[in-house]
């Protein structure tokens, strides 16, 4: 099993998900803002719940996945970024081939730099992930 990595920027933490994350992790999922351009419907906890047991068991199954992201000023988490496996059944297939990164954050914060996955290590991110398979 992969040791799920823990990144830092100058102001957000990445790391693995907690169980107390699941609250804030259906809120995020819950956000008509949030989910406007990737699923196009709020989720409900049961969905939720579904899809963070789903990110823990990408990083043990397949050595990678998905970190949330905390501010480290609160402590509070703010959104999750990082790669999927999706399997999902579409033309052309991108099964295989890690064919998903993501990244979902509360849009409140755009203006604090959370708003785009290269602000949040994600370059640092892919590099642990590389590392990590070679």
């Amino acid at each position: 099993m992969t040791d799920i990595p823990t990144l830092e920027t100058a102001r957000l933490t990445l790391r693995p998900h907690r169980l107390d994350d699941f609250d804030a992790h259906a809120a995020l999922w819950a956000d008509e803002d949030v989910v406007r351009f990737i699923t196009g419907v709020p989720s409900t906890r049961e969905q939720s719940w579904s899809r963070m047991l789903r990110l823990a068991g990408m990083w043990h199954h397949m050595g990678f996945g998905f970190l949330a992201i905390v501010e480290q000023e609160s402590g509070r988490f703010i959104g999750e970024a990082g790669f999927l496996e999706a399997r999902r059944e579409m033309e052309p297939s991108i099964e295989g081939t890690m064919g998903a990164d993501a990244f979902g954050a509360r849009p409140r914060l755009r203006h604090r730099g959370a708003d785009r996955p290269d602000r949040l290590g994600g370059s640092a991110f892919s590099r642990k992930t590389n590392e990590l398979h070679n």
